[in-house]
Formats: structure tokens, sequence, C-alpha cells
């Protein structure tokens, strides 16, 4: 587990990016996020804070977009 004050660095957000973690507004409120690829599949993850909940969507090929997957389902569940 990650101790308060790594914690609290990581989200520290200075223009919506702190360490290894952005944030950004999506369906259902403010949310913090992490993505990437690698060789063809590309993923992203949100946690939104307000509401404990959190999402992460995966795609395998090089037209997958699961940021836009992941914001369409936030945006239904909410």
């Amino acid at each position: 587990m990650l101790n308060e004050k790594f914690f609290n660095q990581m989200v520290n957000f200075n223009k919506h990016v702190g360490l290894g973690v952005f944030e950004e507004e999506v369906p259902g409120g403010q949310a913090w996020g992490h993505s990437g690829s690698w060789h063809g599949s590309t993923a992203q993850m949100y946690f939104l804070p307000d509401q404990n909940v959190a999402a992460a969507a995966l795609g395998n090929g090089s037209n997958a977009d699961p940021t836009s997957i992941l914001k369409e389902a936030l945006g239904l569940l909410f």
C-alpha cells in the first residue's frame, strides 16, 4: 500500500498532471487516470474519487480507442 506522503505527491496535480496520474473531467465527474500502449495494445484507466468508482478499458489493435469506449461506458453509468 502506498503511504499517505507518496499518495499525496502522486495526486498533487500541476496543470492536471500528477506523478504517473492525470486528472480529467469525464462523465460522472472528476477522474484520476492513467493510460498506455505497447505493441498494438492500448489501455485507459479512470478512478472517480467522489463516486469511489474505478473503470478500465483495454484495446487490442491499431484502431482500438479505449478512452472513447470508457467515456461512453461512464456516460451510460452516470
